[in-house]
């Protein structure tokens, strides 16, 4: 690509625009990176988040159709002191660029990502840290050829200019994507169903108070490496796992598992793709977890009824709500089982509550299943 001399400010302003309207649609982001790159006269120009050692969530590469970048940008190696992009990185709008390059590789051991960068012809370029927060690292950098050249001090200036932009256009799209996702958690949880919401990976990024109790139950958890959902029961958490690779909407059973002195009956987990355009998908959940009981498998003994009502004072009635609430029923399943309205039961709810001290729903089922245990 030529050099270019000169930045008019009419070309900026208009690239400027380009990114911040990516900012409210993510379908524009691609749009956003070539301008910036046609804009600086670089091969590429790339947005990237990192959530912590080897876990890549986003790569946005402008004109790149990587041909071996796909197998490798998992391997360790590009994520620690063999990546001198990485070594050399600062703070927030902090500017780095060839020099810096040049001298990190002075002391080079591995020519690992060397060799990567010269394969894919993007030796050159300039890189800075846009966002970083909660883990999640967000680098913007521009990707040029020997061809392209070294990038110069003009460069470097427009390209720290834009990346202010690109942080607020960062920040936007995580605000809308948290609200929506807020939107449809509220959503289940209306429902009273439990369910989790993850990334193509698996990783949980949300999840309703239904869900809470599953978790503080033993069932479910949340893996702390990785952040990944899992089934405690190892053969059922393979098959989870293996689901979460295939991204499409399927169910299966879990085997059952017996919970203290009573027997809990199996649960069916359904993994749901969310509709999320393209480049949506680094910032917002992309699968819905539902766990559920089959219908019509809801039994309590007379011991786990027994046990609640000792401990708190619970009449039969309230007993049985509660074992229900903590089985993942529903109140209007509830109800309808009872033959009573549900203004009864949320009345005999609020009852439990009081009786037992908890001030929510997933703070009772979580409760229920430790005294059960």
């Amino acid at each position: 690509m030529a050099r270019r001399s000169g930045y008019k400010q009419a070309e900026v302003s208009s690239v400027t625009d380009a990114v911040l309207n990516a900012g409210l649609d993510a379908s524009r982001w691609m749009d956003a990176l070539r301008q910036i790159a046609d804009l600086t006269a670089s091969n590429h120009a790339q947005l990237i988040c990192v959530d912590g050692p080897a876990k890549l969530s986003m790569n946005f590469i402008s004109e790149y159709s990587p041909t071996e970048m796909e197998s490798i940008l998992h391997d360790p190696r590009m994520y620690d002191e063999t990546n001198w992009r990485i070594q050399v990185s600062r703070g927030l709008h902090d500017v780095v660029h060839e020099a810096d390059y040049a001298e990190a590789r002075l002391g080079e051991k591995d020519s690992f990502y060397t060799d990567v960068c010269e394969r894919e012809n993007i030796i050159n370029g300039c890189q800075t840290i846009i966002f970083d927060d909660a883990g999640s690292l967000f680098g913007f950098a521009l990707l040029r050829s020997l061809g392209d050249g070294e990038t110069t001090e003009e460069d470097r200036a427009v390209f720290k200019t834009l990346s202010h932009h690109m942080t607020t256009a960062v920040r936007t799209h995580l605000a809308l994507a948290d609200e929506a996702t807020k939107l449809l958690c509220g959503a289940m949880e209306s429902m009273k169903i439990c369910a989790f919401f993850c990334d193509l990976k698996g990783r949980v990024l949300s999840w309703t108070q239904s869900a809470e109790g599953l978790m503080s139950s033993g069932i479910l958890g949340i893996n702390a490496s990785d952040g990944v959902l899992m089934i405690r029961n190892g053969a059922d958490g393979g098959e989870l796992r293996r689901r979460f690779k295939l991204s499409s909407a399927s169910k299966f059973r879990l085997r059952p598992r017996a919970e203290g002195r009573g027997q809990f009956h199996s649960l069916t987990c359904e993994v749901i793709p969310l509709p999320v355009q393209e480049y949506e998908s680094a910032f917002r959940p992309s699968l819905m977890v539902v766990v559920s009981r089959p219908p019509n498998e809801v039994s309590f003994g007379a011991a786990e009824k027994d046990t609640l009502r000792m401990a708190f004072g619970l009449s039969e009635a309230e007993a049985e709500i509660a074992l229900s609430l903590a089985m993942g029923t529903s109140r209007e399943e509830i109800a309808t089982r009872r033959n009573v309205s549900q203004g009864t039961v949320s009345v005999q709810i609020k009852s439990v509550f009081a009786k037992t001290g908890a001030s929510r729903e997933g703070e009772l089922v979580a409760l229920v299943h430790s005294c059960l245990r």
